[in-house]
């Protein structure tokens, strides 16, 4: 089933009133607007320039505990915001940056920039052709006295001759079809400090990716912290991206059980893209149903479906729940949509399909956690793929 036929069906039809809070919290706050795309032959200015390579003296590999290395625990804490809130740091970015950093390259200069009011260096980059990843710290100049948890900025991406940009409020913008599949970034205040911050600009390419040492301009823009204050403040770099292809395995791997069917398509440090699809009966039970309330009832509300509204879960070969990441999806070389789950070093991957509409139903329940709790959707099927064939 692909995503504008999914999109079609979920836009009119509903869960239970059982499962849709349940449901909804699973997905999150994305695709909140499309990354803006224009042709342009002009590069951005830059204020610092380093040239990535995979041998030489401008990057070594990283041995420090950089700011990638650190991010993982940073986002997982809760603090008091600036509003007097008890927050989680960022629930809704949930890469596994662990195994991003220790494939990550430190800069032996790290590149500085600074603006006005603030002071951002970009420490390390990760590139395995699909995933791009810059390693951040930053500070505020004129220190922190509102404790603010956050520096936010727009982002503007340049590759060749085509520029990519999203607002500072755009978390995961949406570019369907286009040559980025996400672009995303800020920074957050590390605890027991008032004033380091650490955090990640991400790009992640649709399609190839990027095959060959490419020139990538970046220019932060807007720059302000989680006071929302207004601000022009920008700052900008430039970088020669080279990805390391060994770290990306490519694996189209496809099992299909009683009409379900899942594609395994890349695994590396950064992420696991992976596609599944359902029987067309299921769609077909939903609209009928959706179609007799139309003729019987006013209209009024919405309509809670009762049919089985499968959604796939997927767990390692430990039985622990894989979690799918917060990027948007991202279209194949195929054309293809697969999403994004945590990476893994599993040898297999087990594909249980749950009913969105019930926590359980006759055949059981599938059972799972992820950043926002534990839930249960009812049992349909399962099937097991061997990632070592």
């Amino acid at each position: 089933m692909n995503m504008n036929d999914y999109r079609k069906v979920t836009d009119r039809i509903y869960p239970s009133d059982k499962c849709r809070e349940e449901v909804m919290n699973m997905r999150s706050d994305n695709n909140r607007k499309k990354i803006k795309h224009r042709h342009t032959g002009k590069a951005v200015a830059a204020i610092a320039v380093a040239v990535v390579a995979v041998c030489g003296g401008t990057i070594a590999a990283a041995e420090k505990i950089g700011s990638l290395h650190r991010l993982n625990d940073t986002l997982d804490e809760s603090s008091m915001n600036e509003y007097g809130v008890v927050v989680q740091k960022d629930k809704y970015n949930n890469f596994d940056y662990e195994p991003i950093a220790h494939s990550a390259q430190e800069f032996t200069e790290p590149i500085l920039m600074e603006s006005d009011s603030y002071s951002i260096t970009v420490e390390s980059v990760y590139c395995d052709g699909r995933t791009l990843v810059f390693g951040l710290s930053g500070s505020m100049k004129n220190g922190n006295p509102d404790g603010c948890e956050y520096i936010f900025f727009g982002k503007e991406l340049t590759i060749g001759d085509d520029t990519y940009s999203s607002e500072m409020n755009d978390y995961i913008p949406y570019n369907e079809g286009g040559k980025l599949a996400t672009l995303m970034g800020k920074l957050y205040r590390e605890s027991d400090t008032d004033n380091e911050f650490i955090g990640s600009l991400n790009v992640v390419f649709n399609g190839e990716g990027i095959t060959e040492p490419t020139d990538v301009s970046v220019e932060l823009t807007q720059i302000t912290n989680s006071m929302l204050t207004e601000s022009s403040e920008q700052m900008s770099f430039e970088v020669k991206a080279v990805p390391d292809l060994t770290l990306s395995k490519k694996l189209n791997i496809t099992a299909e059980h009683d009409g379900f069917s899942t594609t395994v398509y890349e695994s590396d440090p950064a992420m696991l893209l992976i596609s599944s699809s359902y029987p067309k009966k299921y769609d077909d039970l939903m609209r009928a149903e959706h179609d007799e309330w139309l003729k019987n009832s006013d209209h009024k509300g919405n309509h809670y479906v009762k049919s089985a509204h499968p959604v796939p879960l997927y767990f390692d070969e430990n039985g622990n729940y894989i979690e799918q990441t917060e990027i948007n999806p991202v279209t194949m070389p195929d054309g293809e949509t697969a999403m994004s789950l945590q990476s893994t070093n599993s040898k297999t991957i087990t594909v249980k399909w749950g009913d969105t509409n019930c926590t359980s139903n006759e055949n059981g329940s599938v059972e799972f956690d992820n950043q926002y709790g534990h839930f249960s959707v009812g049992y349909i099927t399962e099937y097991t793929i061997d990632l070592t064939e």
